[in-house]
């Protein structure tokens, strides 16, 4: 484990902020936010999980075989969401675009790219 005032690497590739570091993180979240309303983005706050058929449907899995956290069996299993952007996949499949959208999102997101296939 490293570790400096605010900012712990606990020695398997997660970290912990706290402190002033944790405040600079959210104070950038805050700004970009801010500039992407600014500029016309609608936020999205997206479930902690996503579905498998979703990933599947995507490509992600033949992408990224092994590159994904399961957290259930089947075809309805939910998984740790390898990036935000497959929620924005999701919530616009089947919608008709006319004219650009923009969108805005913070999430944690879950990728396994050490892992071997």
């Amino acid at each position: 484990m490293t570790s400096s005032a605010d900012f712990v690497t606990l020695g398997d590739g997660r970290a912990l902020l706290r402190g002033t570091t944790a405040r600079l993180v959210r104070w950038f979240d805050d700004r970009f936010l801010q500039m992407a309303r600014e500029d016309g983005a609608v936020e999205c706050r997206f479930p902690a999980t996503i579905a498998g058929d979703v990933l599947t449907r995507a490509g992600y899995f033949d992408a990224h075989p092994g590159g994904a956290t399961g957290l259930g069996g089947g075809a309805a299993s939910y998984w740790l969401p390898p990036a935000v952007c497959y929620h924005a996949y999701a919530m616009l499949a089947g919608t008709r675009l006319d004219t650009p959208i923009k969108l805005t999102a913070s999430q944690t997101c879950f990728r396994e790219a050490d892992r071997p296939a």
